[in-house]
Protein backbone atom coordinates (compact mmCIF):
# COMPACT_ATOMS: atom_id res chain seq x y z
CA UNK A 1 0.00 0.00 0.00
CA UNK A 2 2.88 2.45 1.03
CA UNK A 3 4.73 1.48 -2.30
CA UNK A 4 1.97 1.98 -4.24
CA UNK A 5 1.69 5.83 -2.97
CA UNK A 6 5.15 6.62 -3.17
CA UNK A 7 5.07 5.66 -6.70
CA UNK A 8 1.76 7.49 -7.54
CA UNK A 9 3.95 10.59 -5.45
CA UNK A 10 6.40 10.27 -8.33
CA UNK A 11 4.45 10.59 -11.08
CA UNK A 12 3.01 13.94 -10.19
CA UNK A 13 6.33 15.35 -8.89
CA UNK A 14 7.19 16.43 -12.20
CA UNK A 15 3.83 18.03 -13.18
CA UNK A 16 4.28 19.83 -9.52
CA UNK A 17 7.50 21.51 -10.74
CA UNK A 18 6.02 22.44 -13.78
CA UNK A 19 2.88 24.47 -12.28
CA UNK A 20 5.89 25.83 -9.88
CA UNK A 21 8.07 27.14 -12.88
CA UNK A 22 5.23 28.50 -14.88
CA UNK A 23 4.01 30.40 -11.39
CA UNK A 24 7.28 31.88 -10.98
CA UNK A 25 7.11 32.97 -14.82
CA UNK A 26 4.00 34.61 -13.97
CA UNK A 27 5.46 36.74 -11.14
CA UNK A 28 8.57 38.03 -12.45
CA UNK A 29 8.65 37.86 -16.36
CA UNK A 30 6.37 41.16 -16.43
CA UNK A 31 8.47 42.92 -14.13
CA UNK A 32 11.44 42.44 -16.64
CA UNK A 33 9.06 43.83 -19.63
CA UNK A 34 7.84 46.77 -18.21
CA UNK A 35 11.39 47.73 -16.93
CA UNK A 36 12.80 47.33 -20.37
CA UNK A 37 9.80 49.27 -22.33
CA UNK A 38 10.48 52.29 -19.49
CA UNK A 39 14.07 52.11 -20.25
CA UNK A 40 13.50 52.34 -24.10
CA UNK A 41 10.91 54.95 -23.34
CA UNK A 42 13.62 56.91 -21.47
CA UNK A 43 16.65 56.18 -23.80
CA UNK A 44 15.50 58.95 -26.50
CA UNK A 45 15.53 61.49 -23.63
CA UNK A 46 18.96 60.46 -21.84
CA UNK A 47 20.50 60.39 -25.10
CA UNK A 48 19.20 64.21 -26.26
CA UNK A 49 19.69 65.36 -22.56
CA UNK A 50 23.73 64.05 -22.99
CA UNK A 51 24.35 65.49 -26.47
CA UNK A 52 22.75 68.83 -25.35
CA UNK A 53 25.27 68.79 -22.39
CA UNK A 54 28.28 68.15 -24.97
CA UNK A 55 30.33 70.46 -27.66
CA UNK A 56 31.06 69.67 -30.88
CA UNK A 57 34.16 70.38 -32.98
CA UNK A 58 32.28 69.18 -35.97
CA UNK A 59 28.63 68.30 -35.81
CA UNK A 60 27.10 64.84 -37.28
CA UNK A 61 23.54 64.36 -36.27
CA UNK A 62 20.54 61.34 -37.81
CA UNK A 63 18.35 62.70 -40.50
CA UNK A 64 15.84 60.64 -39.18
CA UNK A 65 16.68 61.24 -35.74
CA UNK A 66 18.16 64.21 -35.07
CA UNK A 67 19.34 63.65 -31.17
CA UNK A 68 21.62 61.33 -32.33
CA UNK A 69 24.59 63.05 -32.90
CA UNK A 70 28.28 62.82 -33.17
CA UNK A 71 31.66 64.74 -33.78
CA UNK A 72 32.68 62.18 -36.57
CA UNK A 73 31.23 60.11 -39.30
CA UNK A 74 29.26 57.46 -37.56
CA UNK A 75 26.17 55.67 -37.16
CA UNK A 76 22.66 55.80 -35.71
CA UNK A 77 22.00 53.48 -33.43
CA UNK A 78 18.63 53.81 -33.59
CA UNK A 79 18.23 53.26 -37.43
CA UNK A 80 22.06 52.36 -39.02
CA UNK A 81 21.43 55.28 -41.34
CA UNK A 82 25.08 56.94 -41.82
CA UNK A 83 25.13 60.28 -40.03
CA UNK A 84 25.04 63.93 -41.79
CA UNK A 85 26.83 66.51 -41.45
CA UNK A 86 25.35 69.78 -40.48
CA UNK A 87 27.19 72.35 -43.14
CA UNK A 88 27.62 76.10 -40.76
CA UNK A 89 27.86 74.43 -37.46
CA UNK A 90 29.71 76.71 -35.48
CA UNK A 91 33.18 74.98 -33.57
CA UNK A 92 32.62 73.75 -29.90
CA UNK A 93 28.91 74.59 -29.34
CA UNK A 94 26.18 71.92 -28.27
CA UNK A 95 23.72 70.44 -30.17
CA UNK A 96 21.02 72.32 -31.51
CA UNK A 97 17.54 71.80 -31.13
CA UNK A 98 15.75 70.07 -33.86
CA UNK A 99 13.59 72.91 -34.82
CA UNK A 100 17.13 74.74 -35.42
CA UNK A 101 18.27 72.35 -37.68
CA UNK A 102 17.32 72.28 -41.52
CA UNK A 103 17.57 70.27 -44.40
CA UNK A 104 17.48 70.61 -48.20
CA UNK A 105 14.04 70.21 -49.46
CA UNK A 106 15.07 68.58 -52.64
CA UNK A 107 17.53 66.42 -50.87
CA UNK A 108 16.83 65.25 -47.07
CA UNK A 109 19.76 64.13 -46.39
CA UNK A 110 21.60 67.54 -46.53
CA UNK A 111 21.38 69.70 -43.17
CA UNK A 112 21.88 73.01 -42.20
CA UNK A 113 22.65 75.08 -39.22
CA UNK A 114 21.20 78.33 -40.96
CA UNK A 115 17.85 78.38 -42.77
CA UNK A 116 18.20 79.62 -46.41
CA UNK A 117 16.18 79.49 -49.51
CA UNK A 118 15.21 75.83 -50.39
CA UNK A 119 16.15 74.77 -47.20
CA UNK A 120 13.06 73.38 -44.34
CA UNK A 121 13.40 72.74 -40.94
CA UNK A 122 13.79 68.86 -40.18
CA UNK A 123 10.78 68.98 -38.40
CA UNK A 124 8.57 68.73 -41.54
CA UNK A 125 11.34 66.15 -43.42
CA UNK A 126 9.73 62.96 -44.17
CA UNK A 127 12.44 61.09 -42.98
CA UNK A 128 12.21 62.80 -39.75
CA UNK A 129 10.44 60.43 -36.44
CA UNK A 130 10.05 62.55 -32.96
CA UNK A 131 11.39 61.32 -29.70
CA UNK A 132 7.96 59.34 -27.58
CA UNK A 133 6.95 61.33 -25.02
CA UNK A 134 6.60 59.76 -21.79
CA UNK A 135 5.23 60.52 -18.05
CA UNK A 136 8.26 59.46 -15.94
CA UNK A 137 6.40 59.32 -12.52
CA UNK A 138 3.78 57.18 -14.17
CA UNK A 139 6.34 54.98 -15.67
CA UNK A 140 8.11 54.59 -12.83
CA UNK A 141 4.95 53.36 -10.71
CA UNK A 142 4.14 50.71 -13.90
CA UNK A 143 7.28 49.33 -13.65
CA UNK A 144 7.56 48.25 -10.22
CA UNK A 145 4.21 47.29 -9.94
CA UNK A 146 4.49 43.29 -10.48
CA UNK A 147 1.04 42.42 -9.53
CA UNK A 148 -0.86 44.48 -11.93
CA UNK A 149 1.32 44.19 -14.94
CA UNK A 150 0.01 41.70 -17.10
CA UNK A 151 -1.80 42.81 -20.54
CA UNK A 152 -0.70 46.80 -19.28
CA UNK A 153 0.25 48.32 -22.35
CA UNK A 154 -2.59 46.19 -24.73
CA UNK A 155 -4.83 48.29 -22.17
CA UNK A 156 -3.54 51.59 -22.40
CA UNK A 157 -3.73 51.42 -26.00
CA UNK A 158 -7.29 50.86 -25.62
CA UNK A 159 -7.83 53.88 -23.49
CA UNK A 160 -9.47 56.66 -25.11
CA UNK A 161 -8.22 60.17 -25.45
CA UNK A 162 -9.39 63.42 -23.40
CA UNK A 163 -9.57 66.24 -25.39
CA UNK A 164 -9.54 69.61 -24.39
CA UNK A 165 -12.87 69.85 -24.28
CA UNK A 166 -13.10 67.11 -21.91
CA UNK A 167 -14.88 64.42 -24.38
CA UNK A 168 -13.74 61.14 -24.99
CA UNK A 169 -11.72 60.98 -28.42
CA UNK A 170 -11.09 56.73 -29.24
CA UNK A 171 -8.15 56.15 -31.18
CA UNK A 172 -9.17 55.16 -35.05
CA UNK A 173 -7.59 52.67 -37.26
CA UNK A 174 -6.51 52.93 -40.90
CA UNK A 175 -4.70 51.32 -43.76
CA UNK A 176 -1.67 53.08 -45.52
CA UNK A 177 -3.51 52.08 -48.98
CA UNK A 178 -6.35 52.25 -48.38
CA UNK A 179 -7.59 55.38 -45.86
CA UNK A 180 -11.01 54.93 -47.07
CA UNK A 181 -10.83 51.72 -44.60
CA UNK A 182 -11.29 53.58 -41.13
CA UNK A 183 -12.02 51.01 -38.25
CA UNK A 184 -12.22 51.69 -34.14
CA UNK A 185 -9.93 49.04 -33.64
CA UNK A 186 -6.73 47.07 -34.83
CA UNK A 187 -6.95 44.50 -37.12
CA UNK A 188 -6.18 43.57 -41.30
CA UNK A 189 -7.23 45.78 -43.98
CA UNK A 190 -9.99 43.88 -45.23
CA UNK A 191 -8.63 44.91 -49.02
CA UNK A 192 -4.94 44.16 -48.96
CA UNK A 193 -4.43 42.68 -45.64
CA UNK A 194 -2.33 44.74 -44.15
CA UNK A 195 -2.02 45.71 -40.46
CA UNK A 196 -4.19 49.01 -39.21
CA UNK A 197 -1.96 51.43 -38.39
CA UNK A 198 -3.33 54.73 -36.30
CA UNK A 199 -5.07 57.76 -37.33
CA UNK A 200 -3.07 60.43 -36.69
CA UNK A 201 -5.00 63.45 -34.29
CA UNK A 202 -5.62 65.85 -37.40
CA UNK A 203 -5.00 64.04 -40.17
CA UNK A 204 -8.82 64.76 -41.64
CA UNK A 205 -9.01 67.98 -39.81
CA UNK A 206 -7.83 70.45 -42.71
CA UNK A 207 -10.28 73.12 -41.87
CA UNK A 208 -12.92 73.87 -44.83
CA UNK A 209 -10.85 71.44 -47.01
CA UNK A 210 -7.41 72.86 -46.26
CA UNK A 211 -5.48 70.54 -47.66
CA UNK A 212 -2.23 70.14 -45.73
CA UNK A 213 0.66 68.70 -47.46
CA UNK A 214 4.90 68.76 -46.46
CA UNK A 215 7.46 71.08 -48.34
CA UNK A 216 9.33 67.88 -49.80
CA UNK A 217 6.11 65.93 -51.36
CA UNK A 218 5.39 69.46 -52.75
CA UNK A 219 8.63 69.40 -54.59
CA UNK A 220 8.28 65.79 -55.77
CA UNK A 221 4.93 66.30 -57.27
CA UNK A 222 5.99 69.85 -59.07
CA UNK A 223 3.21 71.92 -57.75
CA UNK A 224 3.88 75.41 -59.05
CA UNK A 225 1.58 78.49 -58.28
CA UNK A 226 1.04 81.95 -60.26
CA UNK A 227 -0.21 85.34 -58.69
CA UNK A 228 -3.78 86.79 -59.36
CA UNK A 229 -3.28 89.59 -62.05
CA UNK A 230 -5.39 92.09 -63.22
CA UNK A 231 -5.37 92.05 -67.28
CA UNK A 232 -7.04 92.89 -70.50
CA UNK A 233 -8.57 89.87 -71.98
CA UNK A 234 -10.30 89.72 -75.17
CA UNK A 235 -11.80 86.65 -77.42
CA UNK A 236 -9.32 85.68 -80.20
CA UNK A 237 -10.98 83.99 -83.15
CA UNK A 238 -8.71 82.26 -85.52
CA UNK A 239 -9.41 81.89 -89.48
CA UNK A 240 -8.12 81.86 -92.64
CA UNK A 241 -8.70 84.38 -95.02
CA UNK A 242 -7.78 85.17 -98.45
CA UNK A 243 -6.05 88.66 -100.01
CA UNK A 244 -8.12 91.00 -102.67
CA UNK A 245 -8.14 94.09 -104.13
CA UNK A 246 -10.17 97.06 -102.17
CA UNK A 247 -13.03 97.30 -104.22
CA UNK A 248 -12.51 101.20 -103.63
CA UNK A 249 -9.28 101.31 -105.06
CA UNK A 250 -9.96 99.45 -108.71
CA UNK A 251 -10.68 101.18 -112.01
CA UNK A 252 -11.35 100.56 -115.68
CA UNK A 253 -9.70 102.81 -118.22
CA UNK A 254 -12.54 102.95 -120.60
CA UNK A 255 -12.28 104.05 -124.70
CA UNK A 256 -14.85 106.89 -125.03
CA UNK A 257 -14.60 107.14 -128.54
CA UNK A 258 -13.88 104.92 -131.45
CA UNK A 259 -9.93 104.41 -133.07
CA UNK A 260 -7.16 102.68 -133.22
CA UNK A 261 -4.19 102.04 -130.84
CA UNK A 262 -1.13 103.13 -132.43
CA UNK A 263 1.17 103.15 -129.58
CA UNK A 264 0.82 101.82 -126.14
CA UNK A 265 3.09 103.20 -123.06
CA UNK A 266 1.95 100.67 -120.72
CA UNK A 267 2.31 97.19 -122.64
CA UNK A 268 2.46 94.62 -119.92
CA UNK A 269 0.05 93.88 -116.64
CA UNK A 270 2.01 94.09 -113.28
CA UNK A 271 3.46 97.92 -114.32
CA UNK A 272 2.84 100.45 -111.44
CA UNK A 273 1.46 103.73 -112.97
CA UNK A 274 1.00 106.74 -111.53
CA UNK A 275 -1.81 109.12 -112.41
CA UNK A 276 -1.06 111.30 -115.57
CA UNK A 277 1.06 108.97 -116.76
CA UNK A 278 0.52 108.31 -120.62
CA UNK A 279 -0.62 104.59 -121.62
CA UNK A 280 -1.58 104.80 -125.16
CA UNK A 281 -2.06 106.93 -128.46
CA UNK A 282 -4.93 106.43 -130.46
CA UNK A 283 -6.12 107.27 -134.02
CA UNK A 284 -9.67 108.88 -134.11
CA UNK A 285 -11.75 110.58 -136.22
CA UNK A 286 -13.75 112.10 -133.60
CA UNK A 287 -10.87 113.51 -131.89
CA UNK A 288 -9.98 115.15 -135.16
CA UNK A 289 -13.21 116.61 -136.13
CA UNK A 290 -13.37 117.51 -131.88
CA UNK A 291 -9.97 119.97 -132.21
CA UNK A 292 -10.87 121.10 -135.99
CA UNK A 293 -14.08 122.63 -134.39
CA UNK A 294 -11.68 123.89 -131.27
CA UNK A 295 -9.79 125.60 -133.40
CA UNK A 296 -11.80 127.49 -135.79
CA UNK A 297 -13.82 128.52 -132.94
CA UNK A 298 -10.19 130.04 -131.66
CA UNK A 299 -9.68 131.34 -135.06
CA UNK A 300 -12.70 133.54 -135.84
CA UNK A 301 -13.01 134.55 -132.52
CA UNK A 302 -15.87 133.14 -132.06
CA UNK A 303 -17.86 134.06 -128.70
CA UNK A 304 -16.16 132.69 -124.95
CA UNK A 305 -19.14 130.41 -124.89
CA UNK A 306 -18.68 128.23 -128.28
CA UNK A 307 -14.63 128.31 -127.58
CA UNK A 308 -15.72 126.76 -124.02
CA UNK A 309 -17.77 124.45 -125.31
CA UNK A 310 -15.09 122.86 -127.93
CA UNK A 311 -12.87 122.48 -125.20
CA UNK A 312 -15.18 120.97 -122.85
CA UNK A 313 -15.96 118.65 -125.92
CA UNK A 314 -12.25 117.66 -125.74
CA UNK A 315 -12.44 116.96 -122.26
CA UNK A 316 -14.90 114.82 -121.66
CA UNK A 317 -13.10 112.64 -124.05
CA UNK A 318 -10.05 112.12 -121.56
CA UNK A 319 -7.86 114.53 -123.46
CA UNK A 320 -5.70 116.31 -120.98
CA UNK A 321 -5.19 120.10 -120.38
CA UNK A 322 -1.60 119.89 -121.32
CA UNK A 323 -2.91 118.32 -124.87
CA UNK A 324 -5.54 120.99 -125.33
CA UNK A 325 -3.33 123.79 -124.91
CA UNK A 326 -0.67 122.45 -127.15
CA UNK A 327 -3.16 122.21 -130.07
CA UNK A 328 -3.93 126.10 -128.84
CA UNK A 329 -0.54 127.06 -129.14
CA UNK A 330 0.05 125.36 -132.68
CA UNK A 331 -2.92 125.88 -134.12
CA UNK A 332 -2.58 122.36 -135.62
CA UNK A 333 -4.98 119.59 -135.30
CA UNK A 334 -2.81 116.37 -134.13
CA UNK A 335 -2.84 113.08 -135.63
CA UNK A 336 -3.34 110.89 -132.39
CA UNK A 337 -3.65 111.79 -129.05
CA UNK A 338 -3.08 110.19 -125.88
CA UNK A 339 -4.67 108.81 -123.20
CA UNK A 340 -3.37 108.56 -119.62
CA UNK A 341 -3.80 106.87 -116.21
CA UNK A 342 -7.03 108.73 -114.23
CA UNK A 343 -5.09 107.72 -110.58
CA UNK A 344 -1.84 106.21 -109.21
CA UNK A 345 -2.19 101.86 -109.38
CA UNK A 346 -0.91 98.67 -110.65
CA UNK A 347 -2.03 97.47 -114.08
CA UNK A 348 -3.58 94.20 -113.20
CA UNK A 349 -5.16 93.75 -116.76
CA UNK A 350 -4.58 95.19 -120.32
CA UNK A 351 -7.04 94.32 -123.16
CA UNK A 352 -5.98 95.77 -126.14
CA UNK A 353 -2.34 95.40 -128.14
CA UNK A 354 -0.96 97.98 -130.24
CA UNK A 355 -2.63 98.14 -133.84
CA UNK A 356 -6.34 96.88 -132.18
CA UNK A 357 -9.52 99.11 -133.38
CA UNK A 358 -11.56 99.61 -130.07
CA UNK A 359 -14.92 100.97 -130.29
CA UNK A 360 -16.61 103.79 -127.60
CA UNK A 361 -16.87 102.14 -124.31
CA UNK A 362 -14.32 99.18 -124.71
CA UNK A 363 -12.47 98.20 -121.56
CA UNK A 364 -8.61 99.34 -122.09
CA UNK A 365 -7.08 98.52 -118.88
CA UNK A 366 -7.77 97.35 -115.47
CA UNK A 367 -5.76 99.46 -112.52
CA UNK A 368 -5.83 99.31 -109.45
CA UNK A 369 -4.26 100.44 -105.95
CA UNK A 370 -2.80 97.63 -103.52
CA UNK A 371 -2.10 100.30 -100.53
CA UNK A 372 -4.43 99.59 -98.59
CA UNK A 373 -5.59 96.39 -99.56
CA UNK A 374 -8.54 93.82 -98.27
CA UNK A 375 -8.34 90.92 -96.30
CA UNK A 376 -12.14 88.07 -96.80
CA UNK A 377 -12.32 85.85 -93.91
CA UNK A 378 -15.08 84.08 -92.77
CA UNK A 379 -16.34 82.93 -89.17
CA UNK A 380 -19.30 80.61 -88.12
CA UNK A 381 -22.33 81.51 -86.77
CA UNK A 382 -21.94 81.27 -83.40
CA UNK A 383 -18.98 83.37 -83.21
CA UNK A 384 -21.15 86.14 -84.42
CA UNK A 385 -22.01 88.06 -81.45
CA UNK A 386 -18.47 88.24 -79.96
CA UNK A 387 -17.13 90.43 -83.41
CA UNK A 388 -17.99 94.35 -84.19
CA UNK A 389 -17.28 96.82 -86.60
CA UNK A 390 -13.49 98.30 -85.37
CA UNK A 391 -11.74 95.05 -83.78
CA UNK A 392 -8.37 94.92 -83.72
CA UNK A 393 -7.07 92.02 -86.05
CA UNK A 394 -3.76 90.55 -87.32
CA UNK A 395 -3.13 88.91 -90.50
CA UNK A 396 0.47 86.91 -90.72
CA UNK A 397 1.53 85.20 -93.99
CA UNK A 398 1.40 81.08 -93.47
CA UNK A 399 4.35 80.67 -95.22
CA UNK A 400 6.57 83.78 -93.96
CA UNK A 401 5.70 84.39 -90.11
CA UNK A 402 7.88 87.91 -90.07
CA UNK A 403 5.27 88.88 -92.49
CA UNK A 404 2.69 90.22 -89.92
CA UNK A 405 0.68 93.23 -89.88
CA UNK A 406 -2.31 94.73 -87.99
CA UNK A 407 -5.44 96.38 -89.09
CA UNK A 408 -9.47 96.66 -87.79
CA UNK A 409 -12.60 94.81 -89.10
CA UNK A 410 -14.22 97.48 -91.75
CA UNK A 411 -17.10 95.14 -92.66
CA UNK A 412 -19.20 92.62 -91.25
CA UNK A 413 -21.57 91.59 -94.39
CA UNK A 414 -25.41 90.84 -93.54
CA UNK A 415 -25.40 87.55 -95.53
CA UNK A 416 -25.05 84.04 -94.39
CA UNK A 417 -23.23 81.09 -96.26
CA UNK A 418 -26.60 78.94 -96.26
CA UNK A 419 -23.96 75.56 -96.65
CA UNK A 420 -21.26 76.78 -94.56
CA UNK A 421 -23.53 78.88 -91.72
CA UNK A 422 -20.56 81.57 -92.00
CA UNK A 423 -20.06 84.98 -92.15
CA UNK A 424 -18.06 86.83 -94.53
CA UNK A 425 -16.13 89.72 -92.83
CA UNK A 426 -13.84 92.26 -94.12
CA UNK A 427 -10.21 93.56 -92.94
CA UNK A 428 -8.43 96.55 -93.89
CA UNK A 429 -5.26 96.79 -93.93
CA UNK A 430 -2.00 98.83 -95.03
CA UNK A 431 0.10 97.45 -97.57
CA UNK A 432 2.97 99.97 -98.20
CA UNK A 433 5.44 97.47 -98.73
CA UNK A 434 3.13 95.35 -101.00
CA UNK A 435 3.49 92.30 -98.68
CA UNK A 436 0.11 91.47 -99.34
CA UNK A 437 -0.14 90.39 -103.01
CA UNK A 438 -4.27 89.51 -104.24
CA UNK A 439 -5.30 85.83 -104.09
CA UNK A 440 -2.72 85.33 -101.17
CA UNK A 441 -4.12 82.86 -98.40
CA UNK A 442 -3.11 84.18 -94.83
CA UNK A 443 -3.67 83.49 -91.38
CA UNK A 444 -6.11 85.72 -89.47
CA UNK A 445 -6.52 86.42 -85.85
CA UNK A 446 -9.47 88.34 -84.30
CA UNK A 447 -9.33 90.09 -81.11
CA UNK A 448 -13.02 90.55 -80.79
CA UNK A 449 -14.92 91.09 -77.20
CA UNK A 450 -12.28 92.53 -75.30
CA UNK A 451 -12.42 93.28 -71.23
CA UNK A 452 -10.22 95.94 -69.53
CA UNK A 453 -8.47 95.66 -65.97
CA UNK A 454 -10.26 92.03 -64.76
CA UNK A 455 -9.24 89.58 -62.23
CA UNK A 456 -7.80 86.50 -64.65
CA UNK A 457 -5.68 83.26 -63.71
CA UNK A 458 -3.73 80.80 -66.30
CA UNK A 459 -6.38 77.86 -67.66
CA UNK A 460 -4.24 75.42 -66.29
CA UNK A 461 -5.22 76.92 -62.77
CA UNK A 462 -9.06 76.16 -63.11
CA UNK A 463 -10.24 72.53 -62.45
CA UNK A 464 -14.11 72.31 -64.40
CA UNK A 465 -15.85 69.54 -63.53
CA UNK A 466 -18.74 70.41 -65.00
CA UNK A 467 -20.78 71.63 -62.26
CA UNK A 468 -18.83 73.95 -61.31
CA UNK A 469 -14.90 75.01 -61.53
CA UNK A 470 -12.78 74.86 -58.73
CA UNK A 471 -8.91 76.32 -58.10
CA UNK A 472 -6.59 75.73 -55.45
CA UNK A 473 -5.17 78.98 -53.31
CA UNK A 474 -2.15 78.62 -51.32
CA UNK A 475 -2.69 79.97 -47.81
CA UNK A 476 0.59 79.12 -46.07
CA UNK A 477 4.07 77.33 -46.74
CA UNK A 478 2.37 73.75 -47.28
CA UNK A 479 -1.02 74.26 -47.14
CA UNK A 480 -3.81 74.93 -49.89
CA UNK A 481 -7.31 76.12 -49.69
CA UNK A 482 -10.22 74.34 -52.40
CA UNK A 483 -12.01 77.86 -53.67
CA UNK A 484 -15.24 77.58 -55.93
CA UNK A 485 -14.98 80.59 -58.49
CA UNK A 486 -17.29 82.11 -61.84
CA UNK A 487 -15.52 82.08 -64.88
CA UNK A 488 -15.96 84.96 -67.37
CA UNK A 489 -14.27 85.55 -70.68
CA UNK A 490 -11.87 82.59 -71.90
CA UNK A 491 -9.02 82.87 -73.43
CA UNK A 492 -6.46 80.81 -75.25
CA UNK A 493 -4.64 81.32 -71.74
CA UNK A 494 -6.44 82.65 -69.47
CA UNK A 495 -9.72 82.47 -67.70
CA UNK A 496 -11.40 85.90 -66.15
CA UNK A 497 -12.40 85.14 -62.26
CA UNK A 498 -16.04 87.34 -61.77
CA UNK A 499 -16.34 85.92 -58.07
CA UNK A 500 -14.63 84.31 -54.88
CA UNK A 501 -11.07 85.38 -55.74
CA UNK A 502 -8.59 88.51 -55.01
CA UNK A 503 -5.78 90.16 -56.86
CA UNK A 504 -2.67 89.18 -55.22
CA UNK A 505 -3.60 85.69 -54.06
CA UNK A 506 -1.25 82.54 -55.42
CA UNK A 507 -3.28 79.90 -57.19
CA UNK A 508 -1.56 76.71 -57.87
CA UNK A 509 -1.22 76.01 -61.61
CA UNK A 510 0.52 72.88 -61.44
CA UNK A 511 0.14 69.45 -59.56
CA UNK A 512 -3.61 70.98 -58.58
CA UNK A 513 -5.11 67.54 -60.00
CA UNK A 514 -3.29 66.00 -57.13
CA UNK A 515 -4.34 68.06 -54.40
CA UNK A 516 -8.15 67.85 -55.76
CA UNK A 517 -7.63 64.08 -55.01
CA UNK A 518 -6.27 64.46 -51.44
CA UNK A 519 -8.89 67.00 -50.14
CA UNK A 520 -11.84 64.82 -51.91
CA UNK A 521 -9.82 61.88 -49.89
CA UNK A 522 -9.41 64.00 -46.39
CA UNK A 523 -13.51 64.75 -47.17
CA UNK A 524 -14.18 61.15 -47.50
CA UNK A 525 -12.37 60.14 -43.89
CA UNK A 526 -13.96 63.65 -42.28
CA UNK A 527 -17.35 62.07 -43.35
CA UNK A 528 -16.53 58.72 -42.26
CA UNK A 529 -14.90 59.94 -38.43
CA UNK A 530 -18.04 62.20 -38.49
CA UNK A 531 -20.26 58.65 -38.82
CA UNK A 532 -18.68 56.70 -35.94
CA UNK A 533 -18.44 59.64 -33.82
CA UNK A 534 -22.43 59.62 -34.52
CA UNK A 535 -22.69 56.04 -33.76
CA UNK A 536 -21.09 56.34 -30.99
CA UNK A 537 -22.85 58.90 -29.44
CA UNK A 538 -26.23 57.28 -30.34
CA UNK A 539 -25.04 54.01 -28.77
CA UNK A 540 -24.07 55.50 -25.61
CA UNK A 541 -26.50 55.91 -22.42
CA UNK A 542 -27.94 59.18 -21.27
CA UNK A 543 -25.62 60.72 -18.14
CA UNK A 544 -27.28 59.48 -14.76
CA UNK A 545 -27.08 62.71 -12.00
Amino acid sequence: MMKRYIKKIYSIAPLAAGIALFALTIHFTPAFIVSAVAQSEHSDHAKYDMHKSKTYEDLYVCAMHPWEAADHESECSICGMSLSRVEGHTINTPLPDESDIYIDSDNPMMLFAQPGDGRIPITESPYYQPRQKTDDKSSDKDAHNHENTEGMHEKESEEPSITSSGEEEKTLWTCGMHPNVIQEEPGICPICQMELTPLKSGTASGGKGIVSIDPVTLQSIGVRTAVVERRDLFREIRSDGIVTVAEDQKMIVNSRVDGWIEKLFVNTTGERVKAGDPLLEIYSPALLNAQEEYLLALEKQSSARLVEAAKRRLELWEISDEQIQRISDSGEVQRTLILVAPANGTVLEKFIVEGSHVKAGNNLFSIAELNPIWIRTNIYEFELPWVSKGDRVSVVNPYNQDVSVEGTLDFIYPVLDPKHRTAELRIVLDNPKLLFMPEMFVDVRIFANPVYDVIAVPKEAVIRSGKRDLVFVKLDAGKFEPREVHLGMETDTYYEITHNLEEGEQVVTSGQFLLDSEAKLQEAVQRRIAGLKSTDNSAMPAHQH
